[in-house]
């Protein structure tokens, strides 16, 4: 869809793919060496300051406002760090960087939609080499992500607007951080 209606932004989707990836596979390594509730206890705390500046911190909104190659650096290396330690995508980490530095909401989301899966698949792939998969629950996973991808797709391009992206992301950082500071 992203494609059909031309919505790419080259530099944003690339700079990230390479920095996400590279620094992904890091995370993932790191992570093998790390106590894995210390890790969730530390990304939960960060996840809480991140929602609450998406919903609170009130920055103009520019929505022409070019992509400056450092913060698409930035962005995508704390988001593949995350990714590997966690073995996540990293969009919770990816999206809220650049709402931060004002960038608008609807084109960072529509961005990150390229961006998720090439820091999912290396995160994915260092874990596969170490642990064992359920392959059952791993093909539902991916055909309920696929077409939950579809839809959310769809209705960011036709059918939600920048500040109820905004407000969806931070309610969604905030349940993630209550997963993982009080579920475990």
């Amino acid at each position: 869809m992203n494609h059909k209606i031309k919505t790419k932004r080259k530099k944003f989707v690339v700079t990230l793919v390479i920095s996400s990836s590279i620094f992904a596979y890091f995370g993932a390594k790191v992570s093998l060496m790390l106590d894995a509730s210390l890790v969730k206890t530390i990304f939960g705390i960060i996840l809480l300051f991140i929602a609450s500046m998406v919903l609170f911190y009130k920055k103009p909104t520019i929505t022409d406002k070019p992509y400056k190659l450092p913060i698409l650096i930035f962005t995508g290396s704390i988001g593949g760090i995350f990714s590997g330690l966690l073995g996540i995508g990293g969009g919770s980490i990816i999206s809220p960087i650049p709402f931060l530095f004002g960038y608008d909401a609807k084109k960072i989301a529509l961005g990150i939609s390229f961006v998720i899966p090439f820091s999912s698949i290396i995160a994915f792939s260092s874990y596969a080499s170490v642990i064992q998969l359920d392959y059952i629950s791993l093909f539902i996973l991916s055909v309920a992500a696929y077409i939950g991808g579809v839809i959310g797709n769809y209705l960011l391009h036709f059918q939600i607007s920048s500040k109820i992206i905004k407000r969806i992301l931070a309610f969604a950082l905030y349940l993630i951080a209550f997963k993982m500071l009080v579920v475990g």
